[in-house]
């Protein structure tokens, strides 16, 4: 009962700093606990790609038993447990509250250049370990993999949540109603 509670306190908390008073039109998790294991598949048996903090929060887009299901900077959805993240609903929403891009556009492009920087790395650690020249479709899923936990890292160096990547790259903002 604690925990539920905290979980409950703590996913308010986050909502109360993240999201517009537009309301949502997708789902969210945030991560209630840090070093969280991100997997390419809803299994503790599966590839850790990567790790989400404290506070991290990412898209949902499905739920597979005791798994969230979520998108990734590459496009491919990945897993966390339930047991480490909660769902973010519309009514844990508390209006006037959000976390924004940083408002200067130098720190913008610098982030974008972070970014463009992951996605070189994963390319050339993906080519040098197994080359499209010799398993193309191999060579993708790994690069995939790279470029999410690259990315990931270069999040969390500029403080940057995860769900705000569509709106840096895209321009796709929050969803009105």
């Amino acid at each position: 009962m604690k925990r539920g509670f905290l979980t409950a306190v703590l996913a308010v908390f986050i909502a109360t700093v993240v999201f517009p008073t537009t309301g949502l039109c997708r789902e969210y998790v945030v991560m209630l606990s840090r070093n969280i294991n991100i997997r390419t598949r809803p299994s503790t048996e599966s590839v850790i790609l990567g790790r989400a903090w404290k506070g991290d929060i990412f898209e949902l887009v499905g739920e597979i038993d005791n798994w969230h299901e979520i998108v990734m900077f590459s496009g491919e959805y990945r897993y966390v447990s339930k047991s480490w993240a909660a769902k973010l609903t519309e009514s844990d929403i508390v209006p006037g509250h959000r976390i924004d891009l940083p408002q200067s556009e130098d720190a913008r492009r610098s982030i974008r250049r972070d970014i463009g920087f992951a996605r070189a790395r994963a390319k050339g650690e993906a080519d040098e370990i197994i080359p499209a020249s010799v398993d193309d479709e191999r060579n993708a899923n790994l690069r995939a993999i790279l470029e999410d936990r690259f990315i990931q890292e270069a999040f969390m160096i500029h403080s940057i949540q995860p769900v705000l990547y569509g709106e840096l790259i895209e321009g796709v903002a929050e969803c009105k109603r």
